[in-house]
């Protein structure tokens, strides 16, 4: 499973967030779009927030950048939180590459595009599982999985479920992660 790069600390000073990986990352891209941008004390919080917000991905990270042409690292996080909040599909929308620099690759010219790509990847008993745990920000532990992983329609079963979320931990879009009361969570990406 690929991790995000490591984010800064919030409150750390200007000097270390520009060197951080995800804030590098961020500028660097931002400023294939936009030659003059630069993170000054000003927007500090902003980019910091912008790349926690994107959980350090690097390929969210670059397609956020390609905004900086007409977006100022507050106004984009604000739009994806907005877009969250209303689960409107626009948040996606909005982590795109356009034009001559969409790339090669169509499947990786937006987040919509890899979420699709990934989705038709998946079983359908997969992308069932998947659907079940998304709509539960805090994810789920496997007892829970089991309960929506139902074996000739009657009972739980623990094993097809664990099934289930290994493929999907394996596929890159569900993350598995100890829980504060022990058994491991699982979280849809």
């Amino acid at each position: 499973m690929l991790d995000g790069l490591p984010l800064p600390a919030r409150d750390a000073p200007l000097a270390e967030v520009v060197i951080n990986p995800a804030v590098a990352l961020f500028i660097d891209r931002a400023r294939a779009h936009r030659p003059d941008f630069h993170v000054g004390a000003s927007q500090r919080t902003a980019v910091v927030d912008l790349v926690a917000w994107l959980e350090g991905l690097p390929l969210a990270i670059e397609l956020a950048a390609a905004q900086a042409r007409t977006l100022g690292p507050a106004e984009l996080l604000a739009l994806l939180q907005q877009a969250r909040a209303q689960r409107q599909g626009a948040g996606l929308a909005l982590l795109a590459r356009r034009g001559a620099r969409s790339g090669s690759d169509p499947r990786q010219a937006s987040m919509r595009d890899v979420v699709a790509w990934s989705w038709q990847l998946l079983a359908p008993a997969s992308r069932s599982l998947l659907l079940a745990i998304s709509v539960m920000p805090a994810g789920v532990a496997l007892d829970v999985a089991a309960s929506l992983v139902v074996a000739d329609g009657d009972a739980p079963d623990p094993a097809a479920a664990q099934q289930g979320l290994d493929d999907l931990v394996s596929q890159s879009v569900l993350r598995a992660s100890p829980g504060q009361d022990g058994p491991m969570r699982y979280r849809a990406m």
